[in-house]
């Protein structure tokens, strides 16, 4: 029988949307595409996204999800309420693959970006969250540092996210961090090291022990 044919219309679609996400974002600086401009290359990556098979998604999501997220910072309501779309049928996607790593350091980017609105940068750290439990040991280890930096500036929500992905990012064995805790630059600016440790030491007088309580300190030896 006659080999399938390849459906050339649904390929070209997977091949261009990536292009058509960078010139979005390139246009940033010049004057801003209209609304029915960021619709279609948001519909094309939407239709991309459908076409694309578990085995080419992670490659697929690591150019769509930073660019797409990138979005919400639109003027447009049906620009946002479309991102909001793409990023439902990504979460039902990565669901179906928990052991896909994600774009950690492109999201970690995005979110430390101060010239990217709070809209943009809340997602981004959404999405760090998820990636971080995705992640290697050492990539953990290696973009964690951007998040602390000025930790201690963030918004308490976020900070408290930051710190718990930083303890679980930081306590590992000493070959998967590059550089030691006491040199880590956060660790030099008081409210960033006074944020991280604060957070560290309710952390660990929290844990329960193995009857299930929170440890009891143990009485001052006696002199």
């Amino acid at each position: 029988s006659p080999a399938p044919r390849l459906n050339t219309g649904r390929i070209a679609n997977v091949v261009i949307v990536t292009t058509d996400l960078k010139r979005k974002a390139s246009e940033m600086a010049s004057p801003a595409p209209t609304e029915a401009e960021e619709l279609a290359a948001l519909n094309k990556a939407l239709t991309a996204l459908g076409f694309t098979d578990d085995v080419k998604l992670e490659r697929f999501l690591h150019v769509l999800m930073p660019r797409v997220i990138d979005q919400m910072a639109s003027k447009h309501e049906s620009t946002k309420r479309k991102v909001l779309e793409i990023l439902s049928h990504v979460n039902k996607r990565i669901k179906a693959v928990p052991a896909m790593p994600l774009p950690l350091e492109d999201l970690t980017a995005l979110y430390v970006n101060e010239e990217r609105p709070p809209t943009v940068r809340n997602f981004a750290l959404i999405y760090v969250e998820q990636a971080h439990a995705r992640a290697t040991p050492e990539d953990r280890a290696a973009q964690i540092l951007p998040l602390l930096k000025g930790v201690g500036a963030r918004p308490k929500q976020a900070a408290d996210i930051i710190c718990r992905l930083a303890i679980q990012a930081l306590a590992v064995p000493e070959r998967h961090v590059r550089v030691p805790v006491d040199d880590m630059e956060f660790m030099t600016v008081a409210r960033d090291r006074a944020t991280f440790v604060t957070h560290a030491l309710l952390y660990l007088m929290y844990q329960p022990n193995t009857s299930g309580h929170a440890p009891v300190a143990a009485p001052a030896p006696s002199p």
